[in-house]
């Protein structure tokens, strides 16, 4: 399974990178359904201050900026499990650069913080690690103020986000239990929001096609029920993660780390979820759930035998 994810990659890194060099996307053409109605809406072009924005095999840059921040673990299993060291690092070079060429800055900051964090709990001596962090800290926050900053779109961009919330909480207020179902409708629910109530912030109405919140969608659609179900199984199951990683140890240090990159890549996933709401990267989502959960689980029965198994190495 892994080295399927690993080597799936680089279709989706070599097509974004391409795309950069050209400026031109080759797989709009092919684009149907949900995908093709956001491509439309989005434009075939999407610039930021003129500079322009990939989205690789994808229909949203930040659609693309979402699955590289959730690969970036894996390439770094490449690297520490697998032994491919090499390609690991021609992995992250060009995931750096796909970044780099959505012009994401969460993206940029989020890819800082789960390389650094990774470094982090490799390091034992405790001084070191809290100098790491520092650094970490210090050039995360050099990398807000200088990238991408200031953008004229940046200030529409948080307002419109800002309005869906507002609005989105009103809404909600309205239907709390059952929401207003499953539909591509919940954008105009949140802008016909906005048109009425001294509460409600104005958006404009090219903002009713999208909701760039993934909890918010989730409480418009199913209600609030629904949103602490969802929120409450991913906790349940990160936390058996995190417990079995503060397990492992010693010869065991492997697994440790496998777990560790997991746990990043649905923590750095969970983060992006509250700027973007297309579905497109769920079934990722879903199946690093599934490797945390079938690692700790695999772990606690084999106990110190845990090399008898390894749910990642099914088809590997």
């Amino acid at each position: 399974i892994l080295k399927v994810i690993i080597i799936s990659g680089v279709f989706v890194l070599f097509s974004a990178v391409v795309e950069g060099v050209v400026k031109q996307n080759f797989f709009l053409r092919f684009a149907g359904g949900e995908e093709r109605r956001v491509i439309e809406s989005l434009g075939t072009e999407i610039l930021r201050d003129g500079k322009y924005r990939v989205r690789g095999i994808f229909e949203n840059p930040l659609t693309l900026t979402h699955y590289l921040i959730m690969y970036i673990p894996f390439v770094l299993i490449a690297g520490f499990y697998f032994r491919w060291r090499l390609f690991s690092i021609l992995l992250l070079f060009l995931s750096l650069l796909s970044v780099i060429f959505t012009w994401s800055r969460s993206g940029l900051l989020l890819m800082i913080l789960v390389l650094g964090v990774f470094a982090v709990s490799r390091i034992r001596d405790r001084i070191v690690r809290v100098l790491v962090v520092l650094v970490i800290t210090l050039f995360s926050v050099s990398v807000f103020f200088v990238s991408d900053q200031p953008l004229s779109a940046d200030f529409f961009e948080s307002y419109a986000r800002k309005a869906q919330l507002v609005n989105g909480i009103l809404a909600i207020a309205d239907r709390p239990i059952l929401g207003y179902g499953v539909s591509n409708q919940i954008g105009e629910v949140i802008y016909g929001k906005s048109l009425m109530g001294r509460d409600a912030l104005l958006m404009w109405e090219s903002n009713a096609t999208t909701t760039d919140n993934r909890y918010l969608t989730i409480a418009l659609e199913s209600g609030l029920p629904s949103l602490g179900l969802f929120v409450a199984a991913v906790l349940l199951v990160l936390r058996k993660g995190l417990k079995g990683s503060r397990r492992w140890g010693g010869e065991q240090q492997g697994e440790r780390n496998l777990m560790v990159c997991f746990l990043l890549s649905a923590f750095a996933s969970l983060v992006l979820m509250s700027i973007i709401s297309i579905y497109t990267f769920h079934p990722f989502f879903y199946i690093v759930l599934g490797l945390i959960l079938g690692t700790a689980t695999g772990g606690a029965e084999s106990g110190n035998r845990f090399e008898k198994a390894r749910p990642w190495a099914v088809g590997a």
